[in-house]
């Protein structure tokens, strides 16, 4: 559009040039207006030349359009136009022209970001695409995986259900009869244990009456090499049913006692040092003090049975029970003898000092309450070769010892291991 004003301008300022040189030159500018018009603006312009840019604004347009388009078809035409032009306004034209070039090269730069920037968005767009689409590529490889995973599950879980019920369904079938043999065996194994060669170091385990006395126990023999023997697996025991009774010999050493199940037993456990002793009390070197009965050993899978006896072995942990001991009053003694022995001092009760023989040889414990003394004494007046931690060896005060016995004082007791 403002191209068109400006050749409008250039086109009146020429053809009034023209006018004045030669007013016949007015039929060709006016040559698109009706004739009538024509012949009366031609009559007109004669008269008064200047009223020439008045006819002018009805015939500018249609010149306008026809400049433009010579313009655009033949510069050279165009030109032609403005060869008899002052000057000033040959410069006036250029200087428009010139703008309209700047202008035309800013619309260029306008559209050309145009299409950078929309190349741009097209490109970012189509990297979003591909994006999107191997992201729809990855899910639907990892949906198949998936479905794969899950189709071999159920069939491995199928396959462990069906194997799980027909182990179910042989043990429901076989197991009555393991079991009514296991038993048969162990009664004629119990009733066979008379006959063995063992008289020594007996021990028996019994069942409590009370309620929730019965439970399970497993029962292990530790020799004096170290070696352990399982005498009974983890089994569940009635009321008042004897658990164990055996003979073990001279390599017994001590019993190890465990339950790994949450039902507490809770029971007796004796021991004689051969068939014609009476039974007496064994004693637990790693136990804990219960709340029970006294001489009530409870054995359990967790904490909770420790109201069951007062020797608790609980936490499905494994213990040592040894034989007990007889205590008689006075220093251990023959005919005022004593044998080599290992001296323990700062010893707080007896039966932390018994505890320290637990696993040695020794054959007499005595203890000094005044000064909280222990000795563990031997038959041989020679020292021990070992003590225990925290004990010194030292020989004894005369020749060897073939058994001990309190002497009455008062100030001291002798405990002796059944």
């Amino acid at each position: 559009m403002q191209l068109r004003a400006c050749l409008l301008i250039a086109f009146v300022n020429v053809a009034c040039l023209n006018i004045e040189k030669d007013s016949s030159s007015l039929r060709d500018i006016f040559s698109d207006v009706a004739p009538m018009r024509m012949n009366k603006s031609v009559e007109s312009v004669k008269k008064d030349p200047s009223s020439f840019v008045e006819l002018l604004a009805d015939v500018a347009p249609m010149r306008m359009n026809q400049s433009v388009e010579l313009l655009k078809k033949d510069p050279s035409s165009f030109v032609e136009l403005f060869a008899s032009a002052n000057p000033d306004v040959i410069n006036q034209v250029i200087g428009l022209l010139e703008t309209l070039v700047s202008e035309a090269d800013s619309s260029l730069i306008t559209l050309t970001d145009r299409v950078t920037e929309t190349s741009n968005n097209a490109a970012t767009a189509n990297n979003e695409l591909v994006a999107a689409q191997d992201a729809l590529t990855a899910a639907n490889t990892a949906k198949s995986d998936a479905e794969n995973a899950e189709t071999a599950a159920k069939e491995k879980h199928d396959t462990a259900k069906a194997e799980k019920d027909a182990a179910q369904n042989d043990y429901d079938d076989q197991s009555p009869t393991y079991l009514e043999e296991k038993r048969v065996l162990q009664e004629v194994i119990e009733k066979l244990r008379p006959l063995s060669d063992y008289t020594t170091n007996c021990v028996k385990i019994t069942t409590g009456s009370n309620s929730y006395n019965d439970g399970e126990i497993s029962v292990k023999m530790q020799v004096n090499s170290g070696a352990i023997t399982e005498l009974l697996h983890q089994q569940w025991f009635k009321l008042t049913s004897v658990v164990f009774e055996r003979c073990l010999g001279d390599q017994f050493r001590n019993l190890v006692i465990q339950n790994s199940d949450s039902n507490c037993w809770s029971g007796t456990m004796e021991f004689k040092k051969d068939k014609i002793d009476e039974y007496r009390s064994m004693i637990c070197s790693d136990c804990s003090e219960g709340t029970g009965p006294t001489n009530m050993f409870a054995v359990d899978g967790n904490s909770d049975g420790d109201y069951l006896g007062k020797v608790f072995c609980g936490d499905g942990k494994q213990c040592n029970v040894f034989p007990g001991y007889s205590t008689e009053q006075g220093l251990c003694r023959q005919n005022a003898v004593y044998g080599g022995y290992c001296r323990c001092p700062s010893v707080l009760s007896p039966e932390d000092c018994y505890a320290k023989s637990i696993g040695w040889s020794f054959v007499a414990v005595q203890y000094r309450f005044s000064n909280k003394l222990c000795a563990l004494l031997q038959l041989l007046h020679t020292p021990p070769t070992e003590c225990p931690q925290n004990c010194l060896a030292y020989a004894g005060n005369g020749g060897d010892v073939t058994k001990y016995n309190g002497d009455g004082d008062l100030d001291n007791i002798c405990m002796l291991p059944q």
